[in-house]
């Protein structure tokens, strides 16, 4: 993708789903944060269980995130860079777990973080909306004492 005219383009190993029977990571050329635009599959070199998933929608009430695969790991930073460029873009943000499988403890303290500064959490899954219940629960429970 030489010569490209994507104003914010970085390169990232991305497996497209079409590519996904066995044959790796693909590197390709990504458009960072260009709302509207088709979702990518991110994953570690060599290790296609390990995925995440970030589509972003621009709604007439404000920004849509929604993730699938695992909030842990490398990955959080990647969720937490989408979740502050919307933040950018627009006052009211939604985070949706959509199929989140996996949420290690660096997940949780993005999603308590983002909870705090407004972001609006939900989740699809047992496991999910536990989670971002707990985080609801806690932050309301903050709140409520430092009234």
């Amino acid at each position: 993708m030489e010569g490209s005219s994507v104003e914010n383009e970085w390169r990232l190993p991305i497996t497209f789903a079409e590519f996904r029977r066995g044959q790796g990571c693909v590197m390709c050329a990504v458009s960072a944060f260009a709302f509207g635009t088709e979702p990518a599959f991110i994953h570690a070199e060599g290790d296609s269980t390990k995925m995440i998933r970030i589509q972003i929608a621009n709604n007439p009430g404000g920004i849509t995130v929604a993730i699938d695969g695992q909030l842990a790991g490398e990955y959080v930073k990647e969720v937490e860079t989408s979740i502050r460029k919307a933040m950018e873009q627009h006052k009211d943000v939604h985070l949706f777990l959509r199929n989140v499988s996996n949420i290690d403890e660096t997940g949780h303290s993005l999603l308590s973080r983002v909870a705090a500064q407004g972001v609006e959490l939900s989740a699809a899954g047992l496991y999910s909306s536990y989670v971002v219940t707990q985080i609801q629960l806690a932050l309301s429970s903050s709140q409520s004492l430092g009234k």
